[in-house]
């Protein structure tokens, strides 16, 4: 319960007069001027944010027109063979990017059927980094391909407009390193999730051939995941080496098809036989030794039981 007093004067007639009074009028009215003050604030600060957020909505909406012109034209003048106006759509101020660009080009421009890579996507999220005057950058995530493969790609502002540059490192989070069953890995933030059904073909792949007669001493594999565009699966050193799912293209499913899960299980073979035959890697294998080895790890990658047979050719 609130409690006011009020203070009143009684002169010699009797007379009383409330003193307070003026005084609370006074505040009441300084009062009324706070509230239109703040309402005020509060006003100007609604409209700025309304007017930023139609601004930066705007933007994006035009941005995302624009990469999406981009991403059609590149798909368009690669397949007509117009290498050109491709090589117009990327960042010539990234010069790795460029040199990879013209190779890509110059390989695949033109041709004709399943030869020729299916560059069409459709953006589906666009995130601005930096002010577009001040060449920002954007990432692009976009469903790509036939089968709706979820890929992130990285256009730069320019005075010409938008154009297809080398991916931004700041993507994919801070480098992480777990071991699961033997395999070691090496990878980002952004992909772990993506990566585990992946390391588990390589541990599956490990146990299975360490129950068997090829099992490297120390029974481990490395798995390392880059940022490399176009870097197909592969090893490097004792390595298996695979690109990031989101250059490769993560399936919409979130089921990994069997043809990136048999070059994991290949890799994991073909490493595994290599250590078991020298730990050291110091090694040269003759000709014959790295054929029987390449049949080895494809016959375990297609799940041929018949692979144990040819273990006793690779170390005669």
């Amino acid at each position: 319960m609130q409690v006011q007093f009020s203070w009143h004067v009684e002169d010699e007639d009797e007379y009383w007069e409330t003193a307070a009074a003026p005084a609370r009028r006074e505040w009441a009215r300084s009062l009324r001027w706070v509230g239109l003050g703040v309402a005020l604030v509060l006003l100007f600060a609604g409209s700025g944010y309304v007017a930023v957020s139609h601004y930066e909505r705007t933007a994006l909406q035009r941005s995302t027109f624009q990469i999406q012109s981009v991403i059609d034209l590149e798909a368009q003048t690669l397949a007509r063979g117009d290498i050109e106006r491709y090589l117009a759509q990327q960042d010539r101020a990234a010069p790795g990017w460029m040199a990879a660009q013209v190779e890509f080009a110059r390989t695949y421009s033109g041709q004709p059927g399943s030869d020729a890579p299916d560059l069409a996507a459709k953006v589906q999220h666009v995130e601005l980094w930096g002010e577009a005057a001040a060449g920002g950058v954007a990432w692009v995530e976009v469903a790509a391909g036939q089968d709706r493969l979820r890929q992130v790609r990285f256009y730069r502002q320019t005075a010409l407009g938008w154009v297809h540059t080398v991916p931004h490192a700041g993507f994919w989070g801070d480098p992480v390193e777990w071991t699961d069953g033997g395999v070691t890995v090496h990878a980002h933030e952004r992909d772990r999730p993506y990566v585990q059904p992946l390391v588990e073909a390589a541990k599956q792949a490990l146990e299975d051939l360490c129950a068997g007669p090829v099992c490297p001493p120390d029974r481990a594999l490395e798995l390392r995941v880059v940022l490399a565009v176009g870097q197909a699966p592969g090893h490097l050193g004792d390595a298996i080496v695979l690109p990031s799912p989101w250059l490769s293209g993560i399936p919409a499913t979130g089921v990994w098809d069997q043809s990136t899960l048999h070059e994991v299980r290949y890799w994991a073979a073909y490493l595994a036989a290599r250590k078991a035959i020298d730990p050291s890697l110091h090694y040269d294998l003759s000709p014959h030794q790295r054929a029987i080895l390449v049949e080895y790890a494809a016959r375990y990658a297609a799940q041929d039981p018949s692979a144990a047979s040819v273990l006793p050719r690779i170390v005669s």
